[in-house]
């Protein structure tokens, strides 16, 4: 009599193709879920720095100044400092002072052409505090502030420039040097609002000042081109703020 036993028995041909497309599907769907959010944080960078064009056009289109400039600034906003003096900017058209880099912000925000309140002084220790007295980012960790940019090698100069880092050193004049976004995504913000080339245009890129960060640019000062191999936070932005640009 022959006992019972159970067969062993594989995977059918039909069945391992199953198994396979539904991998593919899972893998397809993490590819294209990365890939929408990727687009989504480009959109939105691009979307806050087009706000901030906006923002400082249309100060300077009701005051005929840049914010921070603005000699008479303590005119309009009589609380706006303590006494209203220290409010006021030097009217040589360029946000270029510690004082106005921060005065700035609170300009635009008490004229109504950018949403937040912003105290318009460095802090106690001497920096800058996102959504304090810089606007902060969508992009964890960013912010932006007013700073006259040049590169050596580079025949370009943005006398009101914007620029988007991190903040982690002390300095008023370098508060947000260190790298926020991937070559990648900085990319996808040259190319959306400028041409897409990092030393040139209305929009450059630079490497993170943190020591060893040398990923944003294939060969910074030579070449010059956003290292697309690179997906690591490296790069941080400059924008020129020039009325109309």
């Amino acid at each position: 009599m022959q006992g019972n036993y159970t067969r062993n028995r594989g995977f059918t041909l039909i069945e391992m193709s199953i198994v396979l497309v539904i991998i593919g599907l899972v893998i397809g769907g993490v590819i294209a879920g990365k890939s929408l959010i990727q687009r989504a944080r480009i959109h939105n960078l691009a979307s806050e720095i087009q706000q901030m064009r906006m923002s400082v056009n249309a100060f300077v289109m009701q005051y005929d100044m840049m914010p921070g400039d603005l000699v008479n600034a303590g005119d309009y906003w009589p609380s706006c400092a303590s006494p209203s003096s220290l409010c006021n900017g030097n009217g040589d058209g360029v946000v270029n002072s510690s004082e106005e880099k921060y005065r700035s912000w609170q300009h635009m925000s008490l004229a109504g052409t950018l949403e937040g309140n912003y105290t318009g002084e460095p802090n106690g220790s001497g920096r800058c505090e996102i959504d304090v007295n810089t606007p902060g980012s969508t992009i964890k960790g960013g912010g932006y502030m007013f700073q006259t940019f040049s590169f050596s090698g580079w025949n370009i100069r943005f006398e009101n420039g914007l620029q988007f880092g991190s903040r982690q050193n002390v300095s008023l004049s370098a508060c947000l040097d260190y790298a926020v976004v991937s070559p990648v995504d900085a990319f996808g913000v040259d190319k959306k609002l400028d041409e897409g080339t990092a030393n040139n245009g209305k929009i450059v890129s630079l490497n993170g000042t943190e020591s060893g960060n040398t990923g944003c640019l294939i060969n910074q000062g030579t070449d010059n081109n956003y290292d697309l191999a690179d997906d690591n936070v490296a790069c941080r932005m400059f924008v020129d703020l020039k009325p109309g640009s």
